[in-house]
């Protein structure tokens, strides 16, 4: 215990000679971002008509909250001279393949007279505001089914979300 006090007293202090302060900087920089969920416009199981047929559905965005952003829809895998076309194969593969197109339109309103889409004689829907949460933006469709072969006539557009 001796030798322990003696050890003690040997080992030279530690002197403070005063403090001094700064500052430490916290930062976190959050980007703006906007994500889409898929979904499907379906005109469901039709017969044979020379009246256009319509349906609904919706774009589902989300974005950060306080984010502006713009929604565009392209001309879909089967575009032709700024006409949007569902696609069904009625035969089979290779020289056996029948195509088949079906007309289509899609809309920005509810009275089918403004066309969303850059590609075909309309625009992109601008002015909307991100909440954080999914916002269903409603798209308007009509088909023109004359003169089409029976079948399930598909296509895919695809959803462009400028913020």
């Amino acid at each position: 215990m001796i030798l322990g006090v003696l050890a003690a007293l040997a080992t030279p202090a530690i002197a403070q000679a005063g403090t001094s302060t700064g500052t430490l900087g916290v930062q976190l920089t959050l980007a703006g971002t906007c994500g889409v969920q898929n979904t499907t416009l379906d005109f469901g199981l039709q017969v044979f008509t020379p009246a256009p047929v319509n349906s609904a559905g919706s774009v589902d965005v989300i974005c950060t909250p306080g984010s502006s952003y713009s929604v565009d829809l392209d001309g879909g895998l089967h575009l032709q001279s700024a006409v949007r076309r569902m696609y069904f194969n009625s035969g089979g593969a290779g020289p056996l393949a029948i195509d088949n197109f079906l007309s289509y339109a899609l809309y920005k309103d509810a009275a089918r007279t403004v066309f969303w889409g850059t590609c075909c004689s309309g625009t992109a829907i601008t002015g909307f505001t991100g909440n954080g949460m999914v916002q269903h933006q409603p798209v308007y469709a009509t088909a023109f089914i004359s003169g089409t072969a029976p079948g399930v006539y598909t296509d895919t557009v695809m959803v462009i979300v400028s913020f």
